[in-house]
């Protein structure tokens, strides 16, 4: 973020490192075999969509709200063939663009949605943190399962709210929600004893890692868990 620059390496080791200057805050990449869709951090257009040789093709993504308050809008991305997934931490909202025009799709309420409120940046020596309108948020990068229409986005309810900004962990709860993106709906919920940073699906196993305890758990993928994930 800091070097405003893109890089591509290549996987054969060889020295052919791609690098594109930027004049904006680069906070997240998504990529598939044709394009890179990059969000910037407190711009008029949040995305850019760049070609395999760096060549910036157009910019997209004017979200009103985003300019009142673009560290409320700092989240994740997700892409596919047809779409651009929006995930925003703390908002309540996940945005589907297209990835051929840049066009707003659609909106998708959260199960957990509530009215936008202002976040606030605290400085904490060097450390930035943002606080959150609301006691839910993402908790990491949203994931469609390759071959299907769903998607699914790890969430974190932090806890009944005990003093200001404090909140009680006995009442966490932590989820994967699941969305229908041909509907654009939401459909359901998977309720997790711990919180969930990534997850892969593997081998007949839903495996999930948890970066704040450096911990990975892997459950069985039984039928009654493959029908809650899959169509």
């Amino acid at each position: 973020m800091q070097s405003l620059r893109l890089n591509r390496f290549p996987l054969d080791n060889s020295d052919d490192v791609l690098e594109i200057k930027v004049e904006r805050r680069p906070t997240r990449v998504a990529a598939n075999d044709s394009i890179a869709v990059v969000k910037w951090l407190m711009t008029e257009q949040l995305f850019s969509v760049f070609d395999s040789d760096g060549n910036e093709q157009f910019k997209f993504g004017e979200i009103e709200e985003a300019q009142d308050d673009p560290f409320a809008f700092d989240g994740w991305i997700e892409l596919t063939e047809q779409y651009l997934l929006f995930v925003p931490m703390n908002v309540g909202i996940i945005y589907v663009f297209s990835v051929t025009d840049g066009s707003l799709i659609g909106e998708i309420e959260t199960p957990h949605f509530e009215t936008i409120a202002r976040s606030e940046e605290q400085l904490d020596g060097n450390r930035r943190r943002v606080v959150a309108p609301t006691s839910q948020y993402t908790m990491g990068t949203p994931t469609v399962i390759p071959g299907t229409s769903r998607l699914i986005v790890e969430t974190l309810y932090r806890g009944d709210e005990i003093d200001d900004e404090e909140y009680d962990a006995s009442t966490a709860d932590f989820w994967l929600d699941i969305y229908d993106l041909e509907n654009q709906s939401y459909l359901h919920s998977i309720q997790l004893p711990h919180s969930v940073s990534s997850f892969v699906i593997h081998d007949g196993s839903l495996i999930t890692y948890n970066t704040t305890s450096a911990r990975g758990i892997s459950y069985d993928m039984t039928d009654e868990l493959r029908d809650l994930i899959y169509p």
